[in-house]
């Protein structure tokens, strides 16, 4: 075997612990290695004559939407330029194959990789949707790593199209089951940017992951969010290089190039998600009955805690973090689970419009508005919580933002951003949080608003949605 991966799939780097990779060698010895499962990488093409990624190249659901009027099924990127070597550097993490003395081993090396080529100027809703629904028929797992610009100024999500393409993927994928969408939640966390204004990463249906250096620490771009659902070592920094006195070089995952050369420098939330997305597809050959929840569930019940403070627990005895999720995807834990596991009971949601709005912001201040959930809410165990609010400020980098469950846990929805120096406020922006995982939404709920600016603001109206099952 070919350890091309090295900080992920086989750390043996001098004082770190035995479990600061993914521990998949255990799950390549029980016999799972991706075999049967289809994943499909969403991005700037996928150079599928690569010498690692040749042999497990599935061309049924490969397409180029980012030219509709060529009809065109090969995913190839734009050779003109060599920053197109992303989407093939994603899917050689996920499913390089194995034992060919060549650049290094997918986690999942034995499964099926194709690609949709879609990043290629202006993306539009419509090429976003087909994207998302290229062969729905056969693709088990679609990994992307893009969304809105990470610049800690932008508010953007999914359009009408695209979000109604992940719906159809969750309902109709797989059978019923529903395929996984495996996201990365960004790079902009040192530029003050929130993966909760990242519409993709936040949406319920993604599994959102973000990176770990290989002492078990955060990234110096990690973005901080309630959506986060994991994360994974990629190696890097934990502070901005530039701030090092000494630039020591880290670990980091080795891609194949569209020279034929090799890279061994490739890390970032892009190296995160197809590195998650090769993990579940292990998962799903071990367990092919899993659906898109009970992935999700998966994750929650068996990521591990990282090195670093800042860690809360939740009433139903759950870990959080602000950045990392519930922890670092741990394959052996999670196939070992799944072989055992039992379907979660159908989803149910509700939505509940908060009372007592418009309410006004004051200056330096903290607005509470309180809701109450009654008993008559068919729904004992809590998955995911949405706001959806519409709020007016003149500085809307400068607000913060929070949810209190009736237990009293605290999941911070917003946090400042440096660079946003907009006025516009939000308008039906939907913040997610996993936060409150496995809670009884019944009780007093507080939606807390800090206004870290001399100016005044108004909240014009707010909504939760609460998704989860009755057990």
């Amino acid at each position: 075997m070919v350890f091309g991966l090295y900080t992920t799939l086989h750390n043996n780097h001098n004082n770190i612990s035995k479990y600061h990779d993914l521990n998949v060698e255990p799950v390549w010895k029980m016999g799972w290695t991706g075999l049967g499962v289809t994943l499909s990488v969403l991005d700037d093409g996928l150079q599928y004559s690569n010498i690692d990624i040749g042999p497990n190249y599935e061309p049924s659901v490969s397409y180029d939407v980012a030219d509709l009027d060529a009809q065109d099924t090969d995913p190839s990127p734009n050779m003109n330029s060599s920053d197109n070597s992303h989407g093939t550097h994603c899917a050689a993490i996920m499913a390089a194959v194995a034992n060919n003395s060549y650049c290094g081993v997918g986690v999942a090396y034995e499964a099926k990789v194709g690609g949709v080529r879609l990043l290629e100027g202006a993306v539009t809703d419509l090429q976003e949707s087909l994207a998302l629904s290229y062969g729905l028929h056969k693709v088990d797992i679609f990994s992307a790593s893009w969304g809105p610009k990470d610049d800690g100024v932008q508010v953007d999500g999914p359009r009408k199209l695209a979000t109604a393409a992940f719906q159809r993927g969750v309902t109709l994928g797989r059978n019923g089951k529903g395929v996984i969408y495996v996201w990365a939640v960004g790079n902009g966390g040192y530029k003050g940017d929130n993966c909760n204004l990242d519409g993709y990463a936040s949406s319920i249906y993604t599994l959102s992951v973000n990176s770990l250096t290989e002492e078990g620490l955060s990234c110096f771009y990690d973005e901080p969010c309630s959506s986060t659902l994991a994360s994974v070592y990629v190696g890097g920094h934990h502070h901005h290089p530039g701030l090092l006195k000494r630039k020591a070089r880290t670990l980091n995952v080795v891609v194949p190039e569209l020279n034929g050369q090799c890279r061994d420098s490739f890390q970032g939330t892009s190296a995160a998600a197809p590195m998650a997305a090769g993990v579940i597809a292990l998962v799903l050959q071990a367990n092919p009955n899993l659906t898109w929840r009970d992935m999700q569930h998966l994750v929650v019940q068996t990521a591990m805690k990282t090195n670093d403070t800042g860690w809360r627990t939740n009433s139903a005895g759950f870990h959080y973090h602000l950045i990392y999720g519930f922890g670092s995807l741990n394959a052996l834990k999670m196939v070992t689970a799944a072989l055992n596991w039992k379907n979660v009971p159908e989803q149910r949601n509700f939505t509940l419009k908060v009372t007592g709005v418009p309410r006004k912001i004051e200056a330096y201040k903290s607005t509470v508005v309180l809701t109450t959930v009654d008993s008559s809410v068919y729904i004992n165990y809590l998955e995911h919580v949405v706001v959806t609010l519409t709020l007016k400020h003149r500085k809307r980098g400068l607000l913060e933002m929070f949810i209190i469950s009736p237990s009293g846990t605290v999941s911070q929805i917003l946090t400042k951003r440096k660079n946003d120096f907009m006025t516009s406020g939000f308008k039906n922006w939907k913040f997610m949080s996993v936060n409150l995982w496995g809670e009884n939404p019944v009780g007093v709920w507080q939606l807390r608003i800090i206004n870290h600016s001399n100016m005044k603001g108004q909240l014009l109206s707010a909504t939760y949605q609460f998704f989860g099952y009755h057990s």
